[in-house]
């Protein structure tokens, strides 16, 4: 292995001392060649390469972005749903909600919504508008939703009220009496 890679390096080094001839063909127009075409062919040295050194470019310093709080004015937000003071009658208790927010929340700002249900979290750090409350307890309940910056300070709250009937076995409806008989 050893011998066959010194006789491609002896190989190599011979073309590279090649001599190169410059002469003119029979139409006139100049030939380079590595051997003498024709008498009066001369030795020909071309010019030595221009090497440039290469250019050194410094390494990107890490940008250092100051994260200057942008004031972002949300002029509204609301529920849609549930309606303010409505009452559901549904064992299940299971409630949609739906906001609506103007303009639309700057999550590329780091911007986010919290929904609380009776100081209870239920949805933290979303940008959904909508959701379901699942199985909610009967009584009157409130629904809290916080637009917050990136560094968690309220910048708009909303609430909306409503209150939860369920059917109970306790109250039954008042038995109904039987017909008289003929």
């Amino acid at each position: 292995m050893k011998n066959l890679l010194a006789i491609a390096l002896l190989f190599c080094a011979n073309l590279a001392h090649a001599e190169l001839y410059k002469s003119l063909d029979e139409h006139g127009e100049v030939v380079y060649s590595d051997k003498p075409p024709t008498i009066g062919a001369q030795e020909f040295k071309p010019p030595a390469l221009q090497v440039q050194p290469p250019i050194k470019i410094p390494p990107k310093a890490a940008k250092t972005v100051e994260q200057k709080e942008i004031p972002y004015p949300y002029s509204a937000l609301a529920f849609t749903q549930p309606e303010a003071d409505a009452n559901y009658h549904d064992n299940e208790a299971n409630i949609s909600y739906a906001l609506t927010i103007t303009p639309v929340l700057a999550s590329k700002l780091g911007h986010y919504l919290n929904i609380k249900l009776d100081d209870t979290v239920v949805a933290s750090k979303t940008s959904s508008l909508s959701g379901i409350l699942n199985n909610v307890d009967r009584g009157e309940h409130t629904l809290n939703a916080d637009v917050c910056d990136a560094k968690g300070k309220i910048l708009r709250s909303a609430s909306v009220s409503f209150t939860i009937h369920k059917f109970s076995s306790l109250h039954r409806p008042p038995p109904v009496p039987a017909p008289p008989k003929p």
